[in-house]
Order: C-alpha cells, then sequence, then structure tokens
C-alpha cells in the first residue's frame, strides 16, 4: 500500500533564481531563451557587485572570476565554461563588461 505524496514544486531554473536574489531591480541583467541565458551589461560599482553575485550562485570557479575580472579592452572577446554554464564577455573602459552567461545542461 503506497502513499500517496504530493509532487515538489519545481523552483525557477539556477538562472533565473541567481538573477532574482543578485539583480531584483533587473538593472544590470536581463534573461533570455525561456531562463536559460542572462545578458549582463555592468558599467559601475553597484553592476559589479551584482556580477560577483551572480557569478557565485552560479558556482563559477574562482580561476574564471580572475580571467574575467582582468580582462582588458585589446583581449577581445573571451569564454569559459563550467559545470552547466558557458560565458563569454568583452570588457571597455567606457562601455564596462559586456557578458552572455547560458545554461548548457
Amino acid at each position: 500500500r503506497g502513499e500517496a505524496f504530493e509532487p515538489v514544486a519545481a523552483g525557477p531554473p539556477p538562472l533565473a533564481a541567481a538573477h532574482a536574489e543578485c539583480d531584483p531591480g533587473f538593472y544590470t541583467a536581463v534573461m533570455g531563451d525561456t531562463d536559460r541565458s542572462m545578458m549582463i551589461e555592468a558599467t559601475n560599482a553597484d553592476d559589479r557587485r551584482t556580477v560577483a553575485c551572480l557569478l557565485d550562485r552560479l558556482a563559477a570557479p574562482d580561476a574564471t572570476v580572475a580571467q574575467i575580472e582582468t580582462t582588458r579592452a585589446l583581449d577581445g572577446r573571451q569564454s569559459a565554461t563550467w559545470d552547466g554554464y558557458r560565458a563569454s564577455w568583452t570588457y571597455h573602459p567606457k562601455s564596462g563588461l559586456n557578458m552572455i552567461i547560458e545554461a548548457t545542461s
């Protein structure tokens, strides 16, 4: 005799959950592709804190975070992958950090 269990409601996808927690005003990042991608424009200190929070919540490796933080304008588009995510970004002193994070799984 089995007991009836109610299904546990699935939470938002990890990208959307990180976005809601780290950028509640939706000022820095925009979700796309049915919450499977995120486009980020970081131009000031508040935006950079949001990016740091997002990368932390998505468990980006320290090496990836360091690569993002040290990208220069002349480096062009950079990219990295880690468990379940792919990111690409550019940096320019005038326009800041522009990044796309995609869920890969």
